[in-house]
């Protein structure tokens, strides 16, 4: 008899067999990624050099003055002019400057611009002489009110005020009236960081208004007007910190009709803490909107699939911060983590996404001994000894070569963007291949946070701040200001946050979720259409961009119907903002995409380009 066999039975059971095994390999070997930067190619920082910025072009001329009080000792008063001159510097502004008190006389044709920051009332009367120069034909920026007195009284009529209740009154928070700083138009910010004191006028009809207060009664807080020359006053005292930059280098673009400056155009979203240790247990908050699920099986099911998939749809590629370990061992032998599954599959996965992975810590416990007196702030244990945080750092490169053994780590993230002052000198000694850190570009009062400027350090360490944070900057007005203020100055977004952000209640947990990934979402979504052009990168093609931009000399000289924006230092692309009353129609050796009404932005593709603009009538 002829026996036959049915083989299809078995096939079932192979196919499951074969797709375990898939699995358990890929569980074991990890998600195959390459590493293929979008913007450079791979590696491509600039070699480590002194270059000559200010005075590249040495025939520049200052054409802009700054008129202040040199015997003002105040602090707020010096905060006002160091925020003055970083902006004035970082847009390559050469300008010089001039005391009032100078015996010295001020001789204003040799400029263009001269801007005003004088509180003094006794000195208010010197000042004539500035508008006289302006009703002639000069540009004059008053970058803070001046205080009451009697003289100042005279001279708001010919700023563009048409009456004024005389004294100063208080005034909260901001209504954005025009389109002066991209993505703000309308928006009403401030109400509970913003509290000045402003004089309540109301101005000439053919002043243009682009702030006013936000506390309900629109008291004017920033305008220009034509007056010969031009005038731009901003009546408050409150634009004068690191995060109203954006302010100042607009109101200074106001001055002119043609200005030029560099910006490094770069947004960056880092996830810090990420990959790390998943959570274990089940956490209220998770399980109150996803019942019977664990932390851990919400971070990898729901989270992080919903962080791919807004990272696809925005075109977003994610700097992560890996830790090893949240033990807080401080003092050697220091714990190794055995378990490595959570950071092969999260950081595989983010690596073949396009995204980049840089160190946070060991641990999280920042690179201080207890002689900083830093960690102690935090609620953190000091490193016993320099030696043991430097065996922590070793000890997290070995780590990450373990698990991505073809992958250089190339960025430095501090743990609660904490660094200490002799960790920050050693760190580059270290940290085989370091090339980038990433602390905080506002302090927090009374907080030892690492506050930097993009820049280049003098080891070669690119300073790359992040600037904002959270999933939920809608709620956030003071996170909003920052950015929009960043966008104006260097047209970056450096926005961070963490995955257990929705497990903290201060941090927006009894929100859940849904909602923080759709205000998140929103903040994206904003950015995109306030900054046209604005490069999605990961953290070391931003600190590219910061090198050509750190490094960016630049030289412009307007003609009658064209603009000649000369750049040295020049490697292979530069770019810049133009702000310009006269509409460009054409550039040569550069590529231009318009931002807002009057606001461009430039790609410079050789060291000398020309923007034709439509020929006056």
């Amino acid at each position: 008899m002829k026996h036959t066999y049915n083989f299809s039975l078995l096939l079932l059971p192979l196919v499951l067999l074969v797709a375990l095994a898939v699995t358990l390999f890929v569980q074991r070997v990890g998600i195959q990624y390459t590493v293929e930067p979008k913007y450079y190619t791979a590696m491509q920082f600039l070699p480590q050099e002194n270059v000559n910025v200010f005075d590249f072009f040495p025939d520049k001329p200052a054409n802009t003055v700054v008129i202040y009080e040199s015997d003002n000792a105040e602090k707020y008063y010096a905060d006002i002019m160091e925020n003055l001159y970083a902006t004035l510097s970082d847009m390559r502004v050469k300008y010089d400057v001039y005391g009032v008190n100078s015996p010295k006389p001020l001789n204003l044709d040799a400029y263009q611009t001269a801007i005003v920051v004088v509180l003094n009332p006794t000195k208010a009367a010197e000042l004539d002489s500035v508008l006289n120069w302006m009703y002639a034909g000069g540009n004059v920026l008053f970058l803070i009110r001046p205080d009451p007195a009697d003289a100042l009284y005279q001279l708001l009529p010919r700023v563009g005020v048409a009456k004024t209740a005389g004294a100063l009154i208080s005034t909260k928070g901001v209504v954005f009236t025009s389109d002066l700083l991209p993505g703000a138009e309308g928006r009403r910010l401030g109400r509970d960081f913003i509290d000045g004191r402003s004089y309540d006028v109301e101005l000439e009809d053919d002043c243009n208004v682009h702030l006013v207060s936000g506390d309900g009664n629109d008291v004017p807080l920033l305008w220009d007007c034509e007056r010969g020359g031009r005038v731009v006053f901003i009546n408050s005292d409150q634009f004068s910190n690191k995060a109203a930059r954006g302010i100042v280098a607009s109101a200074y673009t106001l001055t002119q009709d043609v200005v030029v400056y560099p910006v490094i155009n770069a947004s960056v979203f880092f996830i810090d803490d990420f990959p790390a240790p998943l959570p274990e247990g089940q956490d209220d908050y998770i399980t109150r909107d996803y019942p019977n699920m664990d932390s851990s099986t919400f971070f990898s099911e729901v989270w992080w699939p919903e962080m791919q998939d807004i990272a696809e749809t925005y075109n977003i590629r994610y700097t992560a911060g890996i830790i090893e370990t949240y033990t807080q061992v401080v003092t050697p032998p220091l714990y190794q983590q055995a378990e490595q599954e959570p950071h092969n599959f999260f950081g595989r996965s983010l690596l073949s996404m396009g995204g980049e992975i840089i160190f946070h810590g060991h641990n999280h416990v920042p690179l201080c001994t207890a002689a900083d007196d830093a960690n102690q702030q935090f609620g953190y244990p000091s490193w016993s000894n320099t030696e043991s945080a430097q065996l922590s750092m070793l000890e997290l490169y070995t780590f990450a070569k373990g698990v991505f053994p073809d992958y250089n780590v190339l960025g430095y993230i501090p743990p609660s963007n904490v660094l200490c002052f002799d960790a920050r000198r050693w760190l580059p000694l270290v940290v085989p291949n370091l090339k980038l850190i990433a602390g905080v570009y506002l302090p927090l009062q009374g907080l030892p946070v690492y506050v930097q400027e993009f820049s280049e350090a003098s080891d070669g360490i690119v300073e790359l701040p992040r600037v904002t944070s959270s999933y939920n900057l809608v709620d956030d007005e003071y996170m909003q200001w920052a950015a929009i203020n960043e966008i104006a100055m260097h047209y970056v977004n450096s926005h961070f946050l963490h995955p257990d952000d929705i497990l903290d209640p201060d941090r927006g947990a009894e929100k859940g979720w849904e909602n923080l990934r759709d205000q998140y979402i929103k903040y994206i979504a904003w950015l995109q259409e306030a900054a046209p052009g604005l490069r999605n990168m990961t953290s070391s093609e931003a600190a590219m961009a910061v090198q050509r931009y750190s490094r960016l000399a630049l030289m412009t000289e307007l003609r009658d119907n064209s603009l000649e924006v000369s750049l040295g230092n020049f490697y292979d692309e530069a770019w810049l903002i133009l702000r310009s009353t006269r509409k460009p129609v054409s550039v040569e050796g550069g590529v231009i995409v318009q931002i807002t009404a009057d606001r461009y932005l430039l790609q410079a593709l050789a060291p000398e380009a020309i923007i034709n603009f439509e020929e006056l009538p």
